[in-house]
């Protein structure tokens, strides 16, 4: 007799896509990007919480991530891409190193620089498995997703990296920040509010929101010029009005 299999609510089936892709995007990370631990490299160590001594951040910064190699300018050791390689694989979420990489492949415009062991991306994906509670990996990897048009997958980062940025109102501007780069005025206009009740002074991105008209009118503005204010296009020689 032949059995008659329900077939899978389209929600559930939905999920169970999810699920998989998300699986085999992990697999294919261990698989091309290489394991974190476990190694015979030294480290990796936490670059927010160095520690003393033999594994101090010091240590990795004075042979292999110096002023020079920070500004992008060349490596110290040979290739910059092997002392970038070197400083991420002790330390995965170096923010400054990971900075540094994305600025030195976009001039370049490459995936890969001599020296690396991966592509750029795998430095990211490495930080993340390394440090999912590090809020600035998940803004620093959306800001790079965001560059290469996938807007997408950097929003999905910056929806996880909300609850890691707790109480700190700089962190909630700068993901807003980040949400305006990538289109999302809805989601910049929630943090820069956000902020802004948490007391964050600079007003950069109500600014950028202002411009691109997505940023609320004040209760009693007026939404027109006032009565005595020119009607009309304002003529050529005249500064633009304030907005």
């Amino acid at each position: 007799m032949q059995l008659a299999l329900a077939r899978p609510a389209p929600l559930l089936l939905a999920a169970l896509l999810l699920l998989c892709a998300e699986l085999s995007r992990a697999a294919v990370t261990a698989q091309q990007c290489g394991p974190v631990w476990g190694t015979r490299h030294w480290g990796p160590f936490d670059y927010r919480r160095p520690v003393a001594g033999a594994g101090g951040v010091g240590i990795v910064e004075n042979a292999h991530f110096t002023p020079w190699v920070e500004a992008g300018l060349g490596g110290k050791t040979g290739p910059i891409g092997g002392d970038l390689n070197y400083t991420l694989r002790a330390f995965p979420n170096h923010h400054r190193a990971l900075v540094t990489m994305s600025k030195v492949t976009r001039r370049e415009n490459k995936d890969r620089l001599p020296g690396m062991e991966w592509p750029v991306e795998c430095y990211f994906e490495r930080a993340l498995r390394f440090a999912k509670d590090d809020v600035l990996v998940y803004m620093l990897y959306a800001q790079w997703l965001g560059e290469r048009k996938r807007a997408g997958e950097a929003r999905i980062l910056l929806d996880s990296a909300l609850p890691l940025a707790g109480e700190n109102p700089q962190t909630h501007y700068n993901i807003g920040l980040i949400y305006f780069e990538l289109g999302d005025h809805e989601a910049a206009r929630r943090q820069a509010l956000k902020a802004k009740d948490m007391g964050w002074p600079l007003t950069t991105l109500a600014d950028q929101l202002k411009a691109a008209g997505h940023w609320p009118v004040a209760d009693g503005a007026a939404a027109q010029p006032a009565a005595s204010a020119p009607v009309g296009p304002l003529p050529a020689s005249a500064p633009a009005r304030p907005g």
